[in-house]
């Protein structure tokens, strides 16, 4: 067994880093704050490594490309979770082999990622992308174990409380020429954004609208599947159905423009206006203040129409501004 290296941080710190080397591969080194500790670590790596308990050849890199390839086409969030995982693949994380990771290295993870300036929420997310991979890796018997089961996960973000005023309302429709004849793909991308406050839907559920979904006479359609798997029907009022008319569309479906196209035609557009602090997502946040705000929906009436299953969530969603809550006492 190799002799635990000792040496002192930068602050001082001592430290000791033990790399164990199993038939000639190495498991990968570890630093710990005793040897003791270092010695520990050894002799449980090499205990499974000789059981056959422990993958000596597979980095996490290999972990996430495998997963990359294998599991996340097959789900809805296919496209970020691609994204997330290509970026954390360039971090030094993804050279550790799976025989050596550690709780430790993913919160060293959490701290290069603060240390860049990106946001609790936004680490959280990544990370729970990185759990799923080691889950998946005990399943595929490259891991014996779970490290990020150890992990403190970053806070959540408190929720935005952020309103669409009417001016910026008006102001983006006119930027992308919503009051004009639909011929164009930034035309149809106001009127996503529009019925988006209108029924509170998502931006993949309505740019992914067939006509057959469509119950126009009866006021409300009908979404086969969300974002948490449930099917969901979504009441229509006069002002959407006069949206929904107004897109041409193209073979079956109602929008022909893809929620990506949204997303960057949207951003553009807000950005040219110089509107800040604005996210697409925040429509849906608009609508359901304003379902209660106007009186249209009862708390359980208000979770079928938002597709919520905790009722909790109206409380993220829901943001009355002064004035509104002023008006009530005065109505």
């Amino acid at each position: 067994m190799a002799k635990p290296t000792k040496y002192v941080t930068k602050k001082g710190a001592v430290r000791y880093r033990i790399d164990p080397i199993f038939k000639g591969r190495r498991l990968g080194s570890r630093t710990f704050n005793t040897a003791a500790e270092a010695r520990q670590y050894e002799r449980e790596i090499l205990s499974k490594a000789s059981k056959g308990g422990v993958d000596l050849t597979h980095t996490f890199g290999d972990a996430m490309e495998r997963y990359r390839l294998e599991i996340s086409p097959r789900k809805k969030s296919a496209r970020w979770e691609d994204i997330r995982m290509r970026k954390v693949q360039r971090d030094e994380i993804a050279r550790i082999k799976l025989a050596a990771l550690s709780h430790e290295d993913f919160e060293d993870w959490i701290e290069r990622e603060r240390a860049k300036g990106l946001k609790d929420a936004s680490i959280r997310r990544e990370f729970g992308v990185l759990c799923q991979v080691c889950r998946m890796c005990r399943k595929w018997r490259w891991m014996t174990h779970n490290p990020t089961e150890l992990v403190e996960k970053p806070k959540n973000s408190k929720p935005r409380k952020r309103r669409i005023s009417n001016q910026e309302i008006e102001a983006i429709c006119a930027e992308l020429k919503v009051n004009l004849p639909c011929k164009y793909v930034y035309q149809e991308v106001g009127l996503v954004w529009l019925l988006a406050i209108e029924t509170g839907m998502r931006c993949s559920e309505i740019t992914t609208l067939e006509k057959r979904q469509l119950f126009l006479e009866d006021y409300y359609l009908h979404l086969e599947e969300t974002k948490n798997g449930d099917e969901r029907d979504v009441p229509l009022s006069p002002r959407a159905i006069e949206i929904i008319n107004s897109v041409p569309g193209r073979g079956d479906r109602v929008f022909r423009v893809r929620s990506k196209s949204v997303d960057t035609i949207y951003r553009n557009a807000r950005d040219k206006l110089n509107i800040k602090d604005l996210r697409f997502h925040d429509s849906r946040h608009e609508a359901a203040s304003r379902f209660v705000r106007d009186n249209k929906y009862n708390l359980m009436e208000l979770c079928a129409v938002m597709g919520w299953r905790d009722p909790k969530m109206a409380q993220d969603y829901y943001a009355p501004t002064a004035s509104e809550l002023a008006r009530r006492l005065r109505d």
